[in-house]
C-alpha cells in the first residue's frame, strides 16, 4: 500500500521514538518536579503553561521532521524501487534495485514508521514482435530518418553524447504508431512506450505527477539508456496558452510543466520520440526540444502500390492472389488518391469479406470494383462533410463542366 498525504505518525514506532525524545528533553518531562524543588517559588500555573508550550513545540518539531524526511528522502527512495503503475509497455534490461545509505535509511523509515510495503513488481508488457512482420516504411525519406535515428543512437551511446529527440506528425492512419514501435523495439537499450490516454487516466486519479517522477527515476537509475515513446502527445503537450483558455486544464498544465522539467537539458540517459496528429497545437517548448520533426504524410501513388502489394498476401488466399495483377494493383492505387495506409487496409479487408461471403468463395473483378466504389464514395463523402468548402469546390467544378458540355458547338469553317 502506498503512502498518501497527510501522513499519520500514530504508529507503534512513532510512540517509541516520541518517548525517547521526551527523555532527551527534560524541560517538557520534569517541570513540576523542578517547581517543587524550588519550594513553590515559581507559579505552578505558569510553569504548566510553559510545559504545555514545550510539549506542543516538541510535537510540531517531530511532525516537521517526519515531513522533511518524507519530502527529501522517502519519496525519492520509494520512486527508485517502486514500479510505475501507469499503463504502458516496457522493456528493462536491468533489475529493480536501490542503493546508497540515505536510500536505505529512508526505506527503513518508511517500513517502520509508516508501515509502508513496496508493491510487488508487475511483469513488463512487451511490444509484439509481430509489429515488424509487415513493413511500415513506404516513404523513403521517413525510412531514412528513422534509420538515422537508430544508427545515431548507437553512436551517441558509444561516444556518451546526448541523444537527439524526434516528433512524428501527420494525419491519422499513416503509420506513425507503427513507426514508433519499430523505433522502440530496435533501440539498443530499454524502451518505454505509452500513449497520452494512459497519462490522462493517471491525471483523473491524481497520480500523474507521482507516476512521471517514478518513470524518470527508473530511467535515471538504469545502467542502460532508454527511449521514451509517447503516442498521441497532443493530449498532454498542448500549447500552454491554449490550456489556459480552457477550464479544468490545471492537471494538464502541471503535467506539461513536470515533463518540461525532466527534459529541459539534453541527456545521454534517455531519448524522447513523440507522435501527434496536430503539430500546430503542440507547446513551443516541446517543439524546441525536438531535433527531428518528421512529416509522415499521406502515401503517394508509388507508396499506395507498395502498401496494397504488402497487404494482399495477408488478407487473401493464395488462389485469390493471382487476380491481383500489376495492372489491377495500379488501377486501385490510382483510384484511392487521398487514402491513408489504414484506409487502404480497410479497403482490402472489405474486398476480402465480400469474397468470403460469396457462394463460390472466389475473388472476382466485380468484387474488387464494388468494394473500391463503396470505399471511395464513403471516403469522399466523409471528407466533404468535414470540409464543406471541398463540397462547394466539387459542385462548382461539376457545374462548370456541365455548362461546357451544354455550350453550342461553333460551326466549322
Amino acid at each position: 500500500m502506498s503512502v498518501e498525504r497527510p501522513l499519520s505518525v500514530n504508529s507503534n514506532w512513532s510512540e517509541i521514538l516520541s518517548v525517547g525524545g521526551s527523555l532527551l528533553w527534560p524541560l517538557s518531562a520534569f517541570p513540576k518536579r523542578m517547581a517543587l524543588a524550588a519550594m513553590n517559588n515559581v507559579d505552578l500555573v505558569a510553569l504548566t503553561a510553559v510545559a504545555s508550550c514545550f510539549s506542543s513545540v516538541k510535537q510540531w518539531t517531530w511532525d516537521q521532521a517526519n515531513q522533511y524526511i518524507w519530502n527529501h528522502l522517502v519519496e525519492d527512495a520509494i520512486a527508485q524501487w517502486e514500479e510505475p503503475t501507469i499503463n504502458m509497455q516496457v522493456r528493462w534490461k536491468d533489475t529493480s534495485s536501490f542503493g546508497g545509505v540515505s536510500t536505505k535509511i529512508a526505506y527503513l523509515w518508511a517500513r517502520c514508521v509508516w508501515q509502508y510495503t513496496p508493491p510487488a513488481a508487475k511483469t513488463p508488457e512487451l511490444l509484439s514482435e509481430a509489429t515488424l512482420a509487415t513493413p511500415c516504411f513506404f516513404n523513403e525519406r521517413v525510412e531514412q530518418t528513422v534509420k538515422e535515428l537508430l544508427e545515431g543512437s548507437s553512436e551517441h551511446i558509444k561516444a556518451e553524447r546526448p541523444f537527439q529527440n524526434a516528433i512524428l506528425y501527420g494525419p491519422p492512419g499513416v503509420g506513425k504508431t507503427k513507426i514508433l514501435k519499430e523505433l522502440a523495439i530496435k533501440f539498443p537499450g530499454n524502451y518505454l512506450f505509452l500513449s497520452s490516454s494512459a497519462l490522462r487516466e493517471a491525471m483523473r486519479s491524481g497520480t500523474h505527477l507521482r507516476e512521471v517522477k517514478k518513470i524518470f527515476k527508473k530511467i535515471e537509475n538504469s545502467p542502460d539508456p532508454t527511449i521514451l515513446v509517447i503516442d498521441e502527445c497532443e493530449l498532454v503537450f498542448m500549447d500552454r496558452k491554449l490550456q489556459l483558455m480552457q477550464p479544468g486544464t490545471a492537471d494538464s498544465y502541471d503535467l506539461l510543466e513536470a515533463l518540461l522539467k525532466y527534459t529541459g537539458t539534453p541527456s545521454n540517459k534517455f531519448m524522447v520520440v513523440l507522435a501527434t496528429n496536430n503539430l500546430r497545437i503542440i507547446d513551443d517548448a516541446i517543439l524546441d526540444r525536438m531535433d527531428y520533426k518528421v512529416d509522415v504524410g499521406l502515401p503517394a501513388l508509388r507508396e499506395r502500390i507498395a502498401i496494397i502489394r504488402a497487404n494482399i498476401s495477408l488478407k487473401f488466399r493464395e488462389a485469390d492472389q493471382n487476380i491481383w495483377t500489376d495492372q489491377m494493383i495500379e488501377a486501385v492505387a490510382v483510384a484511392t488518391e487521398g487514402f491513408s495506409g489504414r484506409c487502404l487496409e480497410k479497403l482490402l479487408t472489405r474486398i476480402a469479406l465480400k469474397c468470403g461471403l460469396s457462394d463460390a468463395k472466389e475473388l472476382t473483378n466485380e468484387m474488387i470494383a464494388q468494394g473500391l466504389f463503396e470505399c471511395v464514395s464513403e471516403h469522399f463523402e466523409a471528407a466533404m462533410t468535414i470540409n464543406p468548402q471541398l463540397r462547394k469546390d466539387i459542385q462548382a467544378a461539376q457545374l462548370q463542366q456541365q455548362m461546357a458540355e451544354e455550350a453550342p458547338v461553333p460551326p466549322s469553317q
